[in-house]
């Protein structure tokens, strides 16, 4: 699920930061760096005179999928754009977090999520705004909802412009269902009332996906794997060639007694059968007044006329 999962999240960045067709003046581009392939993951278009920094981060416990972050600012540094890390949740069967996903157990509509950033960033609510159309992506359920909030930094009361993009899939298997969800969002700040008429400048902000680094990621991720299930299936294999071992060495024991049964039974069934023929050999020679004599180095004396021949001593 991990490449398919990352593949998705590449569509919805796409989404989320092309969301209308803008006619800005051309600016400069930021490269963001993927620190652990070294090489450019995505590039992120400026406005004229703004500066960014931004970086990848890596998946959690719960999903997979790295994802850039990145905080844009114009020359004076008083307006400015954050794309925010990546929030995940799962629920189901196989899941399992290290507390660094969120307590939810259901999917969530993104006006909830931004009430939630909201909480947590210690904004306040002003108004709701049209939102971009979400985007299909096949496999999972896509919603966008965007506010406009309110926060003050020592005197100055800034607006900021929140836009969240929340994805969910499920998935079924013999074992059970699996639910996963990830949340996307951006924040623009500026001051209060320059925020919403700017609105095409911020989605002139817009990232471009390096499909060079995708690949290499992809490929990273299959040589992950195989490394991390390598030695498991080795293991799994020795186990299975030992219990085929086992199997074929029970098989091997029962077949021996077995065959030990029958031969004790053929055994006792000649012993039998040569003992009713040596009983009527016996009623034969006594009948006939028969008189053998044997001795030690197996030779027999016979004495009587009519001595006839036996089938056993």
């Amino acid at each position: 699920m991990a490449i398919r999962f990352a593949g998705a999240v590449a569509c919805a960045l796409v989404i989320a930061s092309s969301a209308a067709p803008v006619a800005a003046a051309s600016g400069s581009t930021y490269p963001i760096v993927d620190p652990v392939l070294r090489m450019p993951a995505w590039t992120l278009s400026l406005p004229p005179g703004w500066s960014a920094t931004g970086t990848m981060l890596p998946p959690p416990s719960c999903n997979s999928g790295t994802t850039p972050v990145f905080k844009a600012t114009s020359a004076d540094g008083r307006t400015g754009a954050y794309f925010l890390p990546r929030a995940d949740w799962a629920w189901g069967v196989g899941v399992s977090s290290r507390g660094d996903c969120l307590p939810f157990a259901k999917p969530v509509a993104a006006k909830d999520f931004i009430a939630y950033r909201l909480r947590g960033d210690g904004m306040g609510y002003v108004s709701t705004l049209p939102a971009p159309r979400p985007s299909s992506i096949p496999g999972w359920t896509v919603d966008t909802a965007r506010v406009l909030a309110r926060y003050v930094v020592g005197t100055q009361t800034f607006d900021a412009v929140v836009t969240a993009t929340v994805m969910c899939r499920q998935q079924t298997a013999p074992y059970g269902t699996m639910h996963a969800c990830s949340a996307l969002s951006t924040r623009w700040f500026g001051p209060v009332g320059t925020v919403v008429p700017a609105t095409p400048r911020f989605e002139s902000l817009k990232l471009t996906l390096n499909q060079q680094w995708m690949s290499a990621w992809t490929a990273a991720m299959v040589q992950h794997t195989r490394q991390l299930y390598g030695a498991e299936t080795q293991a799994l294999l020795r186990q299975g060639e030992l219990a085929g071992q086992a199997r074929m060495q029970e098989h091997q024991q029962f077949m021996a007694a077995q065959q030990q049964s029958a031969d004790l039974r053929t055994e006792r069934f000649n012993a039998q059968e040569n003992r009713k023929q040596t009983n009527t050999d016996n009623v034969v020679d006594h009948v006939l007044d028969c008189t053998r004599v044997y001795s030690n180095d197996n030779s027999v004396r016979v004495s009587g006329a009519n001595c006839p021949n036996r089938q056993s001593w």
